[in-house]
């Protein structure tokens, strides 16, 4: 009896460590490969995804370097969820359209970790506003930004240079000088 009783215990420990040690799932083996030029917004959905119906502790596991992103990944019903890069200076996902990298919703344990979002090209413009009519807001862009012809003009951010964010309070950024 007491052989069956150890069994017994070694078996439940061993399912407890499967289940908080989790499956890995690489982005790369589901077609999402650093720096190919290629959109990988449809491997990385289809690990997610299989993470997700596997409904064990997973970590969706992202290489070194730039992955390209043109629509939103969606990440529904999640439980105990790591989506995982290199680092913050590592690896990088580029959002190519002006969408949201990633929609999160009804997941407990999720965690998002180790890497870096940015765009190509940027969803804002920075710059200093010069002219204002009724319909029209004249605006001297700022390097690195690029002038976006026609974009509807939604919000009017001060900006702290220093901390890289848009700036509130008495933390807002008054240029001495706007134009030069």
């Amino acid at each position: 009896m007491k052989y069956i009783y150890r069994w017994f215990i070694l078996i439940i420990l061993l399912m407890k460590y499967s289940l908080t040690k989790g499956k890995i799932y690489l982005v790369s083996n589901y077609g999402a490969y650093p720096n190919d030029d290629l959109d990988d917004t449809n491997g990385i959905q289809l690990a997610i995804n299989e993470a997700i119906n596997d409904e064990f502790v997973s970590n969706i596991v992202f290489g070194y370097d730039i992955y390209s992103i043109s629509s939103t990944i969606l990440i529904f019903n999640a439980a105990n969820l790591t989506r995982r890069g290199e680092g913050i200076n590592q690896t990088f996902l580029i959002g190519y359209n002006q969408v949201s990298i990633f929609f999160a919703q009804y997941c407990q344990g999720l965690k998002l970790t180790s890497f870096s979002i940015d765009y190509n090209s940027l969803p804002f413009t920075a710059g200093y506003i010069v002219n204002v009519d009724d319909k029209y807001v004249d605006m001297q862009v700022v390097p690195p930004h690029q002038a976006d012809i026609n974009r509807q003009v939604q919000a009017i951010l001060r900006y702290n240079p220093i901390q890289m964010r848009p700036a509130f309070g008495s933390n807002t950024f008054k240029p001495s000088s706007p134009i030069a």
